[in-house]
């Protein structure tokens, strides 16, 4: 009998669990390895597991800097490895066994969407604005990443909605009139030079 015929009555679920198993078991003799080739490159001597695709982060695994289940979770792929490398290790296999993350993104129109996606399904522009060096970025951090929207405009640093005709701080938009009060208390005053625009409420 065929390896394949002897698991054809083994269910989905019990061949994902096999493969955890295997994954796991995998990861301990890689923390091993990893120790090996470390002593082997203290003493100056090479081997070619140091270039292999899963070994090859053999000084952070070394260092428990990397989860060497996580690495083998994304199958050695350097990009999502470097990205897991932001994360607490504690954090690296559960984002690496696709843990959604929260991605922050712009249609084609021009409206911001937030959605959740596996590790696996990020394209690399959203892989670099999701992991920050100190690990995962929050929502807000991703949107002043991405920067104004179609209908907005930074001017002298600040984002302004022309379509809503407020100013962008951080996620409030604050109406002209809104600033009349705290801006008089510091010696200034708002002057209306579009007269199509809505005039702001008399001091």
């Amino acid at each position: 009998m065929s390896p394949n015929n002897q698991l054809n009555n083994v269910s989905t679920e019990g061949i994902r669990a096999e493969l955890d198993q295997i994954i796991r078991d995998t990861s301990e003799w890689m923390e091993r390895a990893a120790i090996l080739l470390v002593e082997l490159r203290r003493r100056g001597e090479k081997h070619p597991l140091m270039q292999s695709n899963i070994l090859r982060f053999f000084k952070g695994i070394a260092a428990g800097n990397l989860s060497a289940e996580a690495i083998l979770a994304v199958g050695g792929n350097r990009n999502l490895v470097r990205a897991l490398g932001r994360l607490p290790v504690n954090q690296q296999t559960e984002v690496a066994k696709n843990r959604p993350v929260q991605v922050v993104e712009m249609t084609p129109e021009g409206e911001e969407i937030v959605t959740d996606r596996s590790i696996a399904q990020l394209s690399q522009s959203a892989i670099d604005r999701v992991f920050g060096p100190k690990g995962l970025r929050s929502l807000q951090e991703q949107r002043e990443m991405l920067g104004p929207k179609r209908h907005q405009k930074r001017i002298d640093g600040v984002i302004v909605d022309i379509s809503a005709r407020k100013i962008v701080i951080g996620a409030k938009h604050i109406s002209p009139a809104e600033l009349i009060g705290p801006l008089k208390a510091l010696g200034y005053r708002i002057t209306l030079i579009d007269e199509q625009a809505p005039k702001p409420e008399a001091d």
